[in-house]
């Protein structure tokens, strides 16, 4: 770049800055206000967000604009507005007892039972059971056939956790769980993550030649799709890795084998002939430990929402700028389908929180105030590494 080039773009930066440091007045009077008008809002007991207002005023000042650039001073009015509220909500939270997510919060427990009941589904050899065995070793684990009976025997009192698999480094989402985690009361209380090994698991004397089908959970057979097809093997999706080896022995059958863990083989008696046949060595399962009341202990970083938006244009942008401005990491966001409105969406998001965060809790607070709904799903141990090593 040329000298003349160089020297031009400087004075152009050197112009930006003078109407920077003009402007550093405006917005510091203009945030000064905002914070007094909290106080009137607060004293009054007056909410904070008012959409309405919030339209005149952004629509007061495109007017000042030509058509082309209108567009672009709106977004940047409406974030000037969206951090004024936030300067607002600093000043009310603390005097506001009726929003849900704080009464929650509130009322939670600071430790898991010593020696939890746990149920996961199902038998001993699951992963599930061996995610139980890694984060709980002094729990009692009951099996079940499928992700509700855990939710329902949570329900019903007969266990004090419900562990279930909620996503696969390979995999992607367990969308049963998610739906369930929405639907039911319940909070998250702790998360784990468990390397997957998968083996190959047969009838003693089968050999790999013989095998024509293959018996294993839709998340597994999907973990291991291209060892599946190297083998021309057909698919029997069961509910379980150990039901499918439950299954491969009442079958008897060395035409079948299934895909499980070690353990899960070792227990039946079974031979393993083929190891860690996951497409991806680092092939790992965050399972969730969800229990009826809430559950946040000192040790929690991690808050789980789920959340729907309103039916306007950039409010799922909005809602991430919100997170970022109060220096909070999104950690995950997933979306889900609303069943009963077809082509609607909401969301499940992940932030990393340390205990007791008062930035969480404004975030929490001003989003309760400012969307149509909002589930607070749980403020819990995250551990971040692989606890045990199950081959």
């Amino acid at each position: 770049m040329t000298s003349d080039k160089i020297n031009g773009i400087e004075k152009l930066r050197e112009e930006i800055s003078d109407l920077d440091d003009k402007g550093a007045a405006y917005l510091s009077n203009r945030i000064g206000i905002a914070a007094q008008i909290g106080t009137h809002k607060k004293v009054n007991h007056l909410p904070v967000y008012d959409s309405n207002r919030e339209q005149v005023v952004i629509g007061r000042m495109t007017r000042k604009f030509d058509p082309d650039l209108r567009e672009r001073v709106a977004s940047v009015m409406s974030c000037i507005m969206r951090v004024s509220r936030e300067v607002q909500y600093d000043s009310v939270m603390d005097e506001d007892n009726d929003w849900e997510p704080g009464q929650t919060i509130g009322r939670a427990e600071d430790s898991l039972p010593v020696e939890p009941r746990i149920c996961c589904q199902g038998t001993t050899g699951s992963y599930s059971h061996l995610a139980a065995a890694s984060g709980f070793p002094d729990a009692a684990c009951m099996p079940a056939l499928t992700f509700e009976e855990c939710m329902l025997r949570l329900s019903d009192g007969d266990c004090d956790i419900a562990l279930l698999p909620l996503e696969n480094t390979t995999a992607g989402t367990v969308n049963d769980v998610y739906d369930l985690l929405t639907r039911y009361p319940f909070y998250i209380s702790k998360a784990i993550t468990v390397p997957i090994h998968h083996k190959l698991v047969v009838l003693p004397g089968s050999n790999v030649h013989g095998l024509r089908t293959v018996l294993s959970h839709p998340q597994a057979l999907a973990q291991c799709s291209s060892f599946i097809r190297s083998k021309g093997l057909e698919q029997i999706a069961v509910d379980n890795t150990a039901f499918a080896v439950n299954r491969l022995k009442e079958i008897n059958d060395r035409a079948y084998c299934a895909i499980a863990s070690g353990t899960a083989g070792s227990l039946n008696n079974l031979e393993i002939i083929e190891e860690d046949i996951c497409d991806s060595e680092h092939n790992q399962t965050r399972f969730v430990a969800i229990t009826r009341e809430p559950v946040i202990t000192p040790e929690a970083n991690r808050v789980s929402i789920y959340f729907k938006l309103p039916h306007q244009s950039g409010s799922l942008a909005n809602i991430l700028s919100l997170i970022a401005e109060r220096g909070l990491s999104l950690t995950k966001i997933q979306s889900r389908p609303v069943p009963e409105k077809p082509w609607e969406y909401s969301f499940w998001a992940d932030v990393s929180a340390s205990y007791g965060s008062r930035e969480v809790l404004l975030m929490l607070y001003q989003l309760s105030k400012e969307l149509p709904f909002v589930k607070f799903l749980g403020w819990y141990e995250e551990l971040r590494e692989p606890i045990e090593d199950h081959r």
